[in-house]
């Protein structure tokens, strides 16, 4: 089973640094701010900051245009399946990169997990509910649409479905399994199946998790 490199995750800490328990930002980790004064979001493009600590100015204020904005952690992590569960066995495994600043840890999650798609739901109209689903919104378009370029598809993605194949750890005796596994659409939208054969009994799986933070914002009531 070969590592297959899955898209990359990021989003800001629910955490501002150097408020009540939470740490204090770190010198070289990627940091992240957002303005809240009306100014700086008409002259600045998209009002935030985006830097490591110490190189980046984080100069962005709060509504009142004086007090300086806060900062929190830019998280950064990538999942993976990877032929190896951390302790040198074959096992396929999800894995997780997490960027610490300098470099990345490498931590394994879940044992078993074979397969994983991921098909994102793109807001087309503005409403908060997916008009279209795809494996790759960087270069999603449709018929007339003249605003769908990666960034903009991105920042319309409200929703993701998740289809991924897990397996027994060990093999069953006089177990062969036969079946092919649906596991969603590609980038070209076409289907995803896999029939990985052998002794290991198997489970594809499906769900549909809501970018809360997205979809909520475009909401009508």
């Amino acid at each position: 089973l070969a590592a297959s490199i899955l898209p990359v995750c990021s989003a800001a800490s629910t955490c501002e640094a150097g408020v009540g328990s939470c740490p204090a930002a770190n010198a070289g980790y990627a940091n992240f701010q957002v303005s809240k004064c009306a100014t700086e979001s008409a002259t600045t493009p998209y009002a935030v900051g985006i830097g490591a600590k110490g190189a980046a100015p984080f100069n962005l204020t709060n509504k009142n245009c004086t007090t300086l904005a806060e900062v929190r952690q830019y998280l950064v992590h990538i999942y993976y399946i990877s032929d190896n569960n951390g302790d040198g066995q074959p096992i396929p495994t999800l894995r997780r990169l997490e960027f610490n600043g300098t470099a990345y840890a490498d931590s394994p999650l879940v044992e078993g997990i074979e397969a994983l798609n991921i098909e994102y739901g793109i807001d087309n109209d503005g409403d908060g509910a997916p008009d279209a689903y795809t494996a790759n919104p960087s270069t999603y378009t449709y018929a007339g649409c003249a605003t769908c370029t990666a960034p903009i598809n991105w920042s319309n993605v409200v929703s993701a479905r998740v289809s991924l194949l897990a397996r027994n750890i060990e093999t069953s005796p006089n177990y062969t399994d036969t079946k092919t596994y649906s596991l969603g659409l590609d980038s070209t939208g076409a289907a995803v199946t896999v029939t990985p054969g052998g002794a290991f009994r198997r489970h594809a799986y499906s769900g549909l998790v809501r970018v809360v933070n997205s979809a909520e914002r475009r909401e009508t009531p």
